[in-house]
């Protein structure tokens, strides 16, 4: 008897250590998680703002209207680095299914040209703004062709959404010297080829059982050939040739674009592996919020109070959007 009470007598420190033990290692666990978050948010903010002031700097840069040039090399500095992440089976141009991709790549050649060619004729915020909001087509399409069923949060986020981009747009059009109902269109066609590149990615990734990095290389690369065969047609690769011989800083600025691109990207994917798409729609929006504010700042436009109730609106509805996907 006095053994057994020895020995529970000694049982209860050795809990307590182990509990102490376990609250440090939580705590640990959990410094390190808020550690992690902050870099990979500091990676989404750096990359992402340095891809969007470039972007409009190069556009400032006396002569340079090329928006499928600049498409061209973003869309290629995707194929190096999806090719290094395939597995070494894949690798194999015989084995990936090209004619499996044509539809996508298609689409995803107009959207980015078309998000590209828009800085000819809106300001770079009137794009960040548009551009956010493809949870709009996505609905539609849904509806229209899906059947799909919504939320009363969707449906509230969209409604936000369509006023808060209607009032920012309507601003713009009368403050700024740049504003053009093409550039609008164009946006439309971006936001709305988001809206079915997700789909196609999706369904491409059930049937071909692929992996995402075989779909990005030959997605990007064919998408690529698509772009350089069309601005090759209309002439405009020869003019932004000659324009980059002439100044070869645009060169070097259109490498950086497309390198802070793939790394934003892989960053903001990285987010949402480890975080999920709630927070990272929030980080998203914050920088967002910031590359206009910075546009503003860095770039002389004309600039009013009004702009602020549509912007307010607009980031409420996307991370609204994201709130109503998560539940």
């Amino acid at each position: 008897a006095k053994t057994k009470d020895v020995h529970l007598v000694n049982l209860s420190p050795s809990n307590d250590a182990q509990d102490n033990a376990n609250s440090a290692s939580e705590e640990k666990i959990h410094s390190h998680g808020m550690l992690s978050f902050l870099a990979f948010s500091f990676g989404v903010f750096a990359f992402g703002v340095i891809h969007d002031f470039v972007q409009e700097a190069v556009f400032r840069v006396e002569g340079f209207d090329f928006g499928g040039f600049m498409t061209g090399c973003e869309l290629l500095a995707f194929v190096p680095t999806a090719w290094f992440q395939m597995r070494p089976e894949e690798r194999q141009l015989k084995n990936v299914p090209w004619k499996q991709y044509l539809y996508l790549t298609l689409v995803l050649a107009i959207t980015q040209a078309s998000g590209s060619m828009s800085l000819s004729y809106v300001n770079f915020p009137v794009k960040v703004v548009i551009k956010s909001c493809k949870l709009i087509p996505t609905m539609m399409l849904g509806i229209c062709i899906l059947n799909r069923p919504y939320t009363v949060l969707e449906y509230i986020s969209a409604a936000m959404l369509c006023v808060g981009v209607a009032s920012f747009t309507l601003v713009d059009s009368k403050v700024s010297p740049k504003f053009h109902p093409l550039g609008i269109g164009l946006l439309a066609a971006a936001v709305t080829g988001d809206a079915f590149t997700v789909n196609l990615q999706e369904r491409l990734l059930h049937q071909l059982h692929c992996s995402k990095e075989q779909m990005m290389f030959a997605s990007n690369l064919m998408a690529a050939v698509w772009v350089v065969a069309y601005i090759g047609f209309t002439g405009e690769l020869a003019a932004a040739g000659d324009l980059v011989a002439r100044k070869p800083e645009v060169a070097a600025m259109l490498a950086v674009q497309a390198a802070s691109m793939y790394l934003s990207v892989s960053v903001y994917l990285g987010l949402i592996q480890r975080f999920g798409g709630v927070a990272a729609v929030c980080v998203t929006s914050v920088r967002k919020v910031l590359t206009i504010s910075l546009s503003f700042v860095a770039f002389a436009k004309p600039f009013s109070r009004h702009y602020a109730p549509g912007g307010l609106l607009t980031l409420a509805g996307v991370v609204l959007s994201a709130l109503a996907r998560q539940s």
